[in-house]
């Protein structure tokens, strides 16, 4: 059995435009991702550490350090 291909004329430009948007959307997002991505990494922050405490963790009130 033949597949029919259903085509609207009207939809193509419709497509296109929300194509262009969407692309435009996601060079948006990914733009200002790479860029916090490369200041985390500039600043050393892009791994987990423990960061303000020195050399300890905080002890948090009723509790005793281990």
């Amino acid at each position: 059995m033949p597949r029919q291909r259903h085509i609207n004329p009207t939809s193509a430009p419709a497509n296109t435009e929300a194509v262009r948007e969407a692309r435009a959307i996601y060079h948006r997002v990914l733009t200002g991702w790479a860029h916090d991505v490369l200041t985390l990494r500039r600043d050393g922050l892009d791994r987990p550490s423990l960061r303000g405490w020195g050399d300890t963790l905080p002890v948090t009130p009723g509790r005793k350090a281990a």
